[in-house]
């Protein structure tokens, strides 16, 4: 008996990959690209979200994750400078970083 064969003889619907593996495989790459080419910066006090370009791919300080702007100094002055000077993309918060009211 055929594996697509009921026990009767009738064939039943054969069964074709979900295309949902497409969505999946281009999430994965997204977030791969996110973390290996860029920093993103969580600040939990001040409810900021910054993406920072990298300037080499690597895995290191994808994700930095810090509870206010002055540990945030003191851990990473240089990409402190950078937001500083007006780098990044900000998705959420860090007014008191930019000056804004």
């Amino acid at each position: 008996m055929r594996a697509d064969e009921s026990y009767y003889g009738e064939e039943t619907e054969k069964r074709k990959a979900p295309k949902r593996t497409w969505i999946y495989g281009i999430l994965i790459v997204l977030v791969l690209w996110l973390v290996l080419a860029n920093h993103v910066i969580v600040v939990t006090d001040d409810l900021a979200v910054v993406i920072l370009r990298k300037t080499s791919w690597t895995f290191n300080s994808g994700i930095i994750g810090e509870s206010s702007w002055a540990t945030f100094t003191l851990h990473h002055p240089i990409l402190m400078s950078r937001l500083v000077a007006g780098d990044g993309f900000w998705i959420l918060g860090g007014d008191a970083l930019r000056g804004d009211s």
